[in-house]
């Protein structure tokens, strides 16, 4: 059985606690920063370095490498070194890409969502909080409207 969870930011309107909120947000930000290509694809070799490989062409190596980079260069570093620790105790073949992403997204899944929740906190406090941003972003809606319903020809 399926479940869906409806969740709706709380306004914070006390400027320390949204402080404490905004603080705690950047650092999960920072946590969860992309890894270094140079980094990333050091991890993903060494991990299929464990299980036999082809021999490519050199401009071949380097779009599997430009794939691999691609595809999991949205993942913090730890996320990827966990998804490849998991690989290699319970696996017995080379990883595929989309497996990789699959284990990334587990192993950074619930500190994703926090840090998405904490941004639509922050958001929509500061819409609450700063009359002129309700201003900014009511007139940007407008412009939205008037584009959507004259498409350009």
């Amino acid at each position: 059985m399926r479940t869906c969870e409806r969740w709706v930011a709380p306004v914070i309107e006390e400027r320390s606690e949204l402080a404490n909120v905004e603080d705690h947000l950047a650092a999960l930000e920072s946590y969860l920063a992309p890894a270094s290509r140079g980094e990333l694809l050091s991890r993903v070799l060494a991990l299929l370095s464990h299980y036999r490989m082809e021999v490519h062409a050199a401009d071949v190596e380097q779009r599997i490498a430009d794939d691999w980079a691609e595809d999991l260069g949205a993942f913090p570093m730890w996320a990827v070194e966990e998804a490849a620790r998991r690989w290699r105790r319970t696996r017995r073949f080379r990883p595929q890409i989309s497996e990789m992403i699959e284990l990334c997204n587990e192993a950074a899944r619930d500190m994703m969502v926090e840090r998405d929740r904490l941004r639509d906190v922050v958001g929509r406090s500061r819409r609450v909080t700063q009359p002129g941003v309700r201003v900014v972003a009511g007139l940007a809606a407008g412009v939205l409207r008037r584009i959507n319903t004259h498409p350009a020809d």
